[in-house]
């Protein structure tokens, strides 16, 4: 509770520890969004689904390192729901995996704890795997990922690397090297997670990290253009990517958004558009399609998490509804915080428009007005100048 407590007020103060260039071990150490625990115990890792650990402190060492009590080396700990949603959260690991020795890193929870997570954009195979696997390779490689399928206390040692030749995830099971979590607590040499300091995180990533992540990413994006141009010149990507009607929270009237926004930008010496519904396909498809894009519209929700494999100096446009202005910074882990806490890590121009007929989270259809999708123009046509000026220049 006192944990928490503190985490909120400096949540409402801003006194967490900032640094906006590259920066070294211990500044990651003072830096809140980050916590280091070293010769001691998280308690509540049995848990398969939601819950939080608590730390204490040991005294006892060699003793209990014999015995086998403690896991040695550098692990990163990881206790969050596996859905793609949810990955902003812990973008702080990347700067960890940077400047540490890890060892291993640990995900408490289940990739497919529920149906839902099994299947479909956003599962282990389909983007987890692709996600972890460019970190590693970036930072880390050869570290293992130790994983559980289902309410299993057995997670298993897994290795992921990137197949530069054709650009694929490769996974590698080691079923013999595992991690049994059958009690509420795990000992640990040293330990790294996330805090719950949503705030904090927004310089917790040095530019240096962020471009080797990008690097790595670039490897397992799926090859070939998007954006067909007839133009001589070199145009500005505009993308607008939008829910199916089989989806929650999806645009009526998407079919007239859609001609309204090529319409206005028609002038294909200036712009190339391209709408599409929501991608479903696998990781390399996202980041193949978030790089290429100078612009992306797009609804607030799981798929923004991609916005960490768009350029440097882009423009992402969050599509949000009213209700999200209610709860903004009313909780450590404001969504909307933290969204707008990666595009500012990432060096992404981050605006967004309130959809008036989004009111709730669980509002199944809605209609955009004529003025929503004139806002939408107006940021991009506003930031134009910008763009050319960074992606066109040279």
């Amino acid at each position: 509770i006192f944990q928490f407590a503190f985490l909120f007020l400096l949540n409402s103060l801003n006194l967490c520890k900032c640094y906006s260039n590259s920066f070294n071990l211990s500044q990651l150490k003072e830096n809140v969004a980050v916590f280091e625990g070293n010769w001691g115990c998280l308690d509540n890792v049995d848990k398969v689904g939601h819950s939080r650990n608590s730390w204490t402190q040991s005294a006892a060492k060699d003793f209990d390192i014999l015995r086998g009590k403690y896991l040695t080396g550098e692990t990163v700990w990881i206790n969050e729901h596996l859905a793609i949603g949810h990955a902003q959260y812990d973008v702080v690991i990347m700067q960890i995996l940077h400047l540490t020795t890890v060892s291993r890193i640990v995900l408490q929870r289940a990739p497919c704890l529920t149906p839902k997570l099994c299947k479909g954009i956003g599962t282990w195979k389909s983007w987890f795997a692709g996600y972890f696997a460019v970190m590693i390779n970036a930072f880390r490689p050869g570290i293992p990922i130790y994983i559980r399928w289902g309410k299993s206390d057995t997670l298993v040692a897994h290795y992921l690397s990137i197949n530069s030749s054709n650009g694929s995830v490769q996974e590698l099971v080691n079923s013999s090297d595992t991690i049994i979590l059958n009690t509420p607590k795990k000992c640990f040499e040293k330990v790294w997670k996330r805090t719950e300091c949503a705030p904090c995180i927004k310089h917790a990533v040095s530019p240096p990290t962020t471009v080797k992540f990008r690097n790595s990413a670039q490897i397992l994006a799926k090859k070939g253009n998007l954006f067909i141009s007839n133009s001589s010149n070199p145009t500005i990507h505009v993308l607008y990517t939008y829910r199916p009607r089989t989806s929650t929270r999806h645009v009526r009237n998407v079919d007239q958004v859609i001609k309204f926004l090529s319409k206005a930008f028609e002038n294909t010496t200036l712009y190339t558009f391209l709408s599409i519904p929501t991608p479903e396909g696998d990781i390399t498809e996202q980041i193949q399609l978030m790089s290429q894009s100078h612009v992306v519209i797009t609804d607030h929700g799981a798929f923004q998490s991609n916005m960490m494999f768009m350029n440097n100096g882009s423009l992402l446009i969050d599509l949000r509804g009213i209700y999200w202005s209610k709860t903004k910074g009313k909780g450590s882990t404001d969504p909307i915080i933290y969204a707008e806490s990666i595009a500012s890590l990432f060096g992404i121009h981050f605006r967004h428009v309130d959809l008036s007929r989004l009111i709730t989270h669980d509002t199944i259809a809605f209609d955009m007005s004529r003025k929503e999708v004139e806002m939408i123009v107006n940021i991009i046509t506003t930031l134009t100048p910008t763009l050319q000026q960074h992606f066109h220049a040279h």
